[in-house]
């Protein structure tokens, strides 16, 4: 979802005055409140769907960056899964007789050699997509979408959010 501020009244009005520099602060200001609401509101979507099955990496990756152009006055703010937060994830049977199945992150400090199940490397980065707008698999077939960025900030309350955002940082550097 892309949303594109070029020429709101409001925050043209704000920031009239201010030098180039300190406008592209103020929307970074925006930009990161933007970030701050759409992770919180997309981590909860974004957990593991049932305590068995899943492991929770997905939802700990979900974060955002705010980023500047040198060159033109424009800032943004990218909102999905972050590089750095893959970890190994083991799938093993559990219960009396064997027959749930349970995911779960595996600790460094654990003993590899005691686990009976196989393990792979989780990367959020590798799958998020999937998970937002769904795929078909060879053997499974259609697996369907899980959004959790998507519903998570519509562009109506982007825009109320970063005129809040534009504003506390203003009255920051009046003050």
């Amino acid at each position: 979802m892309t949303v594109v501020v070029t020429g709101d009244k409001e925050i043209e009005r704000l920031l009239k005055g201010f030098p180039e520099k300190l406008v592209k602060r103020f929307l970074a200001a925006g930009m990161k409140r933007i970030g701050q609401a759409t992770t919180k509101r997309a981590k909860p979507k974004a957990r593991k769907r049932r305590a068995t099955t899943g492991s929770g990496t997905l939802a700990r990756s979900v974060g955002f960056r705010v980023y500047r152009s040198r060159n033109r006055p424009t800032v943004g703010v990218v909102i999905g899964p972050r590089k750095g937060f893959g970890r190994w994830v083991v799938r093993e049977t559990v219960g009396r007789r064997k027959k749930r199945l349970r995911r779960r992150a595996v600790g460094r400090n654990e003993d590899w050699s005691k686990l009976r199940s196989s393990r792979r490397w989780a990367d959020p980065t590798n799958y998020g997509h999937l998970v937002e707008g769904g795929f078909t698999h060879k053997q499974a077939g259609r697996i369907t979408k899980q959004p959790y960025l998507a519903p998570s900030l519509q562009p109506s309350e982007a825009l109320a959010i970063l005129k809040q955002g534009v504003r506390e940082a203003i009255n920051k550097v009046k003050s």
